[in-house]
């Protein structure tokens, strides 16, 4: 290979000889991952994902308004037509409580099982006030 000999369809590489070890050095390693965190391997919306290198896939979202405790669906941005491994929720505060706490759990998924969505369940403990509405922030990651 020559210095900027195509690696593969659309990705170029910078090497350079090295004549003291007879062998070709790659030089910047980082020029094949330009495209790995841009187009279709990402979406940066509030409910999002991105595509990692290896097929590791990470999403997030935010559920809709809660007027009180209940369920909520929750549809992934793009399906984990492999496995889903990991769900992860937590109560977003519009604001203060007193008294009270409020937490989110969730349901409706299997680990290591393929996936397009989710449940997310809004409660609260001890007595107190709420300012409702609330949401549900969450993060999940599969493959």
């Amino acid at each position: 290979m020559d210095v900027g000999d195509i690696a593969g369809a659309g990705h170029w590489l910078e090497l350079q000889y090295d004549s003291v070890n007879d062998n070709w050095v790659l030089l910047n390693p980082a020029t094949g991952l330009n495209n790995v965190f841009v187009g279709s391997n990402q979406s940066l919306d509030v409910n999002g994902f991105q595509k990692f290198p290896g097929g590791l896939i990470e999403q997030w979202g935010v559920s809709s308004d809660f007027s009180g405790e209940g369920a909520q669906s929750i549809v992934l941005p793009i399906p984990f037509s492999n496995k889903i491994l990991n769900v992860q929720a937590t109560v977003l505060l519009y604001a203060d409580t007193v008294t009270a706490d409020e937490f989110a759990q969730t349901s409706g998924w299997t680990p290591g099982t393929p996936a397009t969505g989710f449940e997310v369940y809004m409660q609260r403990t001890g007595g107190g006030s709420f300012t409702w509405p609330q949401r549900i922030v969450w993060r999940a990651n599969g493959f």
